[in-house]
């Protein structure tokens, strides 16, 4: 069983995990298993998380930032990365994957970038995708369009 905690506004900022015994739910002394906490900014947004696996070891440890005087977030960063969104949410940057994305106009991956590949994304008039292009220093592929070229080659599709 659970126990939940939560404040004025009626957001979580607590959970605890209960134990079983003498036909009873009490919370567990000195382990941590499965607890949770949560904390919020001014306008309700979440800043905080901290949650504890099974072993009641830390295993979330989550910071969310915001762009200034507004809910849009601008920054995730968990224990080894963050990952960073541009001013309308799209996730621009993963360090924990080292990857880049870029996006078009209409909200639509244009590329994701990687030390090693970088894939790109081609759309008809009407948004769908037609074409996939992934790009490694060694070959390119163009799938979606039946045409594959390998090695350096720049001259087909």
């Amino acid at each position: 069983a659970m126990l939940y905690k939560y404040d004025q506004l009626n957001r979580i900022t607590k959970s605890r995990s209960l134990a079983f015994g003498n036909n009873a739910y009490a919370t567990r002394s000195g382990e941590q298993k499965y607890d949770e906490d949560y904390s919020y900014d001014a306008n309700g947004n979440i800043l905080t998380l901290k949650r504890n696996d099974d072993k009641a070891v830390l295993s979330d440890d989550f910071n969310y930032s915001y762009y200034a005087n507004s809910n849009k977030l601008l920054k995730h960063k968990a224990a080894g990365g963050t990952y960073e969104y541009d001013s309308i949410g799209n996730l621009v940057k993963d360090n924990n994957e080292n990857l880049s994305i870029a996006w078009t106009p209409s909200g639509k991956v244009r590329s994701v970038v990687k030390p090693d590949t970088t894939i790109y994304f081609r759309y008809d008039a009407m948004g769908n995708r037609i074409a996939k292009i992934v790009s490694t220093p060694d070959q390119k592929r163009y799938d979606g369009l039946r045409a594959r070229c390998f090695g350096q080659r720049e001259d087909c599709l």
